[in-house]
């Protein structure tokens, strides 16, 4: 077996924090991208030019974004995923009925991914670019997924990326953050109020198959719109009937 080439190893993993600065910026100017990730401009555009000649990326004026490689690759991923061909219907119909960004949001590796999200005719443009943490304990989507696992995987979890602090009311004590999970587990519904980001709050409903947890259901949103005690109300009875659909269609499809 061949020895891995250390500075090959870092092209690549530049290359990708490229694609991860364009999806986080949805899209965006070689300037953009270089203050977002915090490098030179001259190796974003480097990057950026060699994405782009092997269709990962492409260039609209000075403008990069996803290309239609990239685009085909990330659909051919997600069919592979159950949850994503049985819950984006019921994700893109609760997006409509609310107005909201709702999406589907999954844990990996100890991370959190958002598998699909659209948004509704209430939320802008924006708000679409809005992007749960890969924290798991900064969003309700996160904490949604914490609240299902085992002690002894939730614990693996939190010792290998801690509690970093992202906003001033990200919970970063775990005693606290391990009894709202317990709240959460015997409610089966999460609430977070700007704690990924001052300007948006979430609440989740967990999805489970066989007694496993796949992922969680979200909506999010500005405060104005997500903080009043009726709405989280009724938006948390509306993402639990929608999640026991989708397990129920699970379950069909197993």
């Amino acid at each position: 077996m061949g020895t891995i080439d250390p500075q090959k190893n870092k092209t690549t993993q530049t290359s990708f924090q490229v694609l991860d600065g364009l999806v986080r910026l949805n899209g965006g100017g070689v300037t953009d991208l270089a203050q977002d990730l915090g490098m030179p401009k001259s190796t974003v555009y480097k990057h950026l030019a060699t994405l782009r000649d092997i269709g990962y990326v492409k260039k609209d004026g000075s403008t990069y974004d996803l290309g239609a490689k990239f685009v085909e690759l990330n659909d051919a991923t997600l069919r592979e995923y159950r949850l994503y061909r049985v819950g984006q219907t019921n994700v893109e119909q609760l997006a409509r009925a609310t107005g909201d960004v709702v999406g589907l949001f999954i844990e990996e590796n100890g991370r959190g991914i958002d598998l699909f999200r659209t948004r509704g005719n209430y939320a802008s443009k924006n708000d679409i670019t809005f992007i749960n943490s890969h924290h798991l304990h900064a969003s309700a989507a996160g904490k949604a997924i914490l609240s299902q696992l085992s002690k002894e995987r939730r614990g693996e979890i939190l010792d290998r990326n801690e509690l970093p602090q992202l906003t001033e009311d990200t919970i970063t004590d775990r005693a606290e953050l391990i009894e709202q999970l317990e709240v959460i587990r015997d409610r089966g519904v999460a609430f977070e109020c700007g704690e990924q980001q001052r300007s948006y709050h979430s609440i989740a409903t967990p999805i489970s198959s066989s007694d496993t947890v796949l992922g969680s259901i979200y909506v999010a949103g500005p405060p104005d719109r997500l903080s009043t005690p009726r709405m989280r109300q009724d938006l948390a009875m509306t993402l639990g009937t929608t999640a026991r659909d989708i397990e129920r269609r699970l379950a069909d499809n197993e």
